[in-house]
């Protein structure tokens, strides 16, 4: 009997607090009750949209249209429903009456519309708020200010916005501290003219020593629409000392329509100021100049991607080695090109199959018809240019060239039906970073020798009996003095797979000739070519326009 009456009494004792945060949360639909429950500190639920129209009395005289005061915790669940207010300064105010407050905004809009007017003003003391699930906005015209963390307080302020979105006009700021101030920023979105904004201390205590964390598929945007050369400005700004931003899994950009750059990160203060940016995190910006305004330390780890290449400055180091860099990559799915900063450890130099195309067999009679046309071609350019009399020096590089390319053509002719060919390949020497092709470090001949592997199509033709197959791969190649170097390499099969050796990367066509076992196959024999005849159409192409431009001034 006992133990089921202590039972009672302990579910009683544990049920009681819910009981009593239930008494004290009070539906509202007004005004009024809006006013007088945030009043007094308590929490309140909305049941409808509401509008302010005139400033709270409550508010000490100030264009405000609720003013929140209290201690200890404070929530307003908007249920969805909006505050709006277009016709006072600041739609919401918080207070502290000398104790620490702690306000929570979830699921709710709040609007301002005024000149120069803001939706939710921390003014004094002891505060933490909380948005989650909160979309601030501000429409008025002038440098509105969405989220103000402002007045004279001495201490930190800790502001957590989650899962919120704060959206500013074009000439205003999405969150502006004035004084220190502990700002986190999760899974949010925060934009403006200038989207964090941190103050000196000017009739305020600064913002100085404060800390700002951006994490978790955040997004800190930006753009400038003005054309004075006065709004040049940023997306977080820092006009004290001593500030520590941390972005990291998020993205920040940068963007200008109007006339004035627009930088992602604006130092008017230098000292001690410092920026770290990491994990999946994204920069975007219009130029790599705008990326950085002023003096601060802006380190961007391994990891972060951006539309432009990164600075030098902003790598890692240990003593006074660089141990990352920047890299244009090639997004391997969508084709487009990125920068990505790395580990120079995680970067690994090897032969590239950058394009690899199967050659179907029947293709042999378009390829003999293809290879004579552009012979022919070749052939009426090459005269054209020999007849020019006093020829320019761009003229007789583009004779040299061309003679070059008939001299290979000629040798193609010798051997195109000796052979049977696989593939044709791109190749070149590079380096890549997680399956990535890194742009920036390709080479095109080498002091050594590499090893070159190239897998052979499941479908290719079985060596009949009695026979023996060797494989070699064509090597067609442009040297740097614009000669041609047309060569057979060796390349040995193993498992599904050939594998030769090369110095110099471009062209590379794949072939094999299959021999009775008794004979022994030629060395060097024919090879058909398909794309490769596209390939040199459109350099006898290109040399006949400018051969044809030049033409024109004699």
């Amino acid at each position: 009997m006992k133990k089921k009456v202590l039972g009672i009494i302990i579910g009683v004792l544990v049920a009681m607090p819910m009981f009593v945060n239930a008494a004290e949360v009070e539906k509202v639909d007004t005004v009024e009750k809006l006013r007088q429950a945030l009043g007094n500190g308590k929490s309140v639920e909305l049941t409808s949209n509401i509008t302010l129209e005139d400033a709270d009395s409550n508010a000490g005289g100030r264009s405000t249209g609720v003013a929140i005061k209290g201690s200890g915790d404070i929530t307003i669940d908007g249920n969805g429903y909006t505050i709006d207010a277009s016709k006072v300064r600041t739609t919401l105010e918080i207070y502290s009456n000398g104790e620490a407050v702690n306000v929570t905004l979830t699921d709710i809009k709040v609007n301002n519309g005024y000149a120069a007017g803001r939706a939710i003003d921390t003014r004094t003391g002891d505060i933490e708020l909380t948005l989650d699930g909160a979309t601030l906005t501000t429409t008025g015209s002038g440098n509105t200010q969405v989220l103000t963390i402002g007045d004279s307080y001495e201490g930190t302020m800790n502001i957590n916005v989650l899962n919120s979105t704060i959206s500013d006009g074009i000439s205003g700021y999405g969150i502006i501290a004035f004084n220190k101030v502990n700002l986190t920023i999760d899974n949010s979105k925060v934009s403006g003219y200038g989207a964090i904004y941190l103050k000196p201390a000017t009739s305020s205590k600064g913002t100085a020593d404060s800390t700002v964390t951006i994490k978790n598929k955040s997004e800190i945007s930006t753009n400038n629409v003005h054309s004075a050369a006065t709004n040049a400005f940023g997306t977080i700004i820092f006009e004290d000392k001593n500030l520590t931003v941390n972005i990291e899994n998020s993205t920040i950009k940068a963007v200008s329509t109007g006339e004035q750059p627009q930088y992602v990160f604006m130092f008017k203060e230098k000292e001690n100021n410092k920026v770290t940016v990491s994990g999946n995190s994204n920069v975007i910006v219009d130029t790599k100049d705008e990326l950085i305004a002023g003096e601060g330390a802006v380190t961007i780890k391994s990891g972060v991607t951006s539309n432009v290449e990164i600075p030098a400055e902003c790598f890692e180091k240990e003593g006074e080695e660089t141990t990352t860099g920047a890299y244009e990559i090639i997004d391997p799915e969508t084709g487009n090109t990125q920068y990505i900063v790395a580990s120079k450890d995680e970067v690994k130099e090897t032969p590239i199959i950058e394009y690899s195309e199967i050659i179907a067999k029947e293709d042999r009679v378009k390829l003999l018809e293809e290879l004579e046309k552009v012979q022919k071609q070749l052939a009426d350019t090459v005269k054209e240019l020999e007849a020019i009399e006093n020829p320019s020096d761009e003229e007789k590089e583009s004779l040299k060239m061309l003679q070059e390319i008939e001299k290979a053509y000629t040798e193609l002719g010798k051997v195109l039906n000796t052979k049977e060919i696989v593939s044709f390949n791109e190749i070149i020497y590079g380096s890549v970073l997680n399956d990535n092709l890194i742009v920036d470090s390709e080479q095109t001949e080498l002091q050594k020798a590499v090893k070159v592997t190239l897998d052979l199509p499941e479908n290719l033709e079985k060596v009949k009996d009695g026979y023996t197959r060797k494989y070699s791969v064509i090597r067609f190649h442009i040297n740097q003095d614009n000669s041609i170097d047309f060569k057979e390499l060796e390349a040995i099969e193993k498992e599904g797979k050939v594998t030769f050796e090369t110095d110099k990367f471009s062209t590379y066509i794949l072939t094999y000739k299959d021999t009775l076992a008794t004979k022994n196959p030629n060395t060097f024999d024919g090879i058909s070519l398909y794309i490769m005849m596209a390939t040199i159409s459109l350099i006898g192409l290109v040399s006949l326009k400018i051969y044809t431009k030049k033409a024109k001034k004699y």
